[in-house]
């Protein structure tokens, strides 16, 4: 990336910046930045297609500003669950995680996806209703909702919510 600064080859930096890195997706704003451009345009023009460049969202989430969160949080219902996981992860980044916006995606398929919704709201863990997160610890769930249930359980009711859902010694 500094070679790519030193060269005056600014442009070149933008396929890096939807690198799943987020080390590499910093550097390479920072080379744009060097040649006097802002990155926050960029990744708004990418968010409108993202099923081509699905990190679009975070990079967004990373540099763009509070009313950037909309266009990323109409990224949660995209088809693709790339697009949905890395649009969490922008929200995250941003800071504009909303509960009732990120719970209904604890029952997504997809298990990138649910471990982004469960690290978006341990925060609020004690704000998510526990019968919704107990359903999702029945057997019958796929193996990353009851991990993502257990975990979200576990912050701030832990021993409540032992004793009423699960046998002693038992959690899974």
């Amino acid at each position: 990336m500094t070679t790519l600064a030193r060269a005056g080859r600014h442009c070149e930096a933008e396929p890096s910046f939807t690198d799943r890195s987020t080390v590499v997706r910093a550097c390479a704003r920072w080379v744009l930045r060097q040649g006097g451009a802002g990155p926050a345009p960029l990744y708004r023009a990418l968010c409108a297609d993202p099923a081509a460049r699905p990190a679009a969202a975070v990079g967004l989430g990373e540099c763009g500003v509070r009313e950037d969160a909309d266009r990323i949080r109409a990224l949660l219902a995209h088809p693709i669950p790339g697009v949905r996981a890395w649009a969490v992860a922008g929200l995250r980044a941003l800071e504009a995680v909303r509960v009732d916006d990120i719970r209904p995606l604890l029952d997504d398929s997809s298990a990138a996806v649910v471990r982004q919704a469960t690290a978006a709201l341990l925060p609020w863990a004690d704000h998510l209703p526990p019968q919704h997160l107990r359903v999702l610890l029945a057997e019958n769930r796929p193996r990353h909702q009851r991990v993502a249930a257990a975990r979200l359980l576990g912050m701030g009711r832990a021993g409540a919510v032992r004793k009423s859902t699960a046998p002693a010694g038992s959690l899974s």
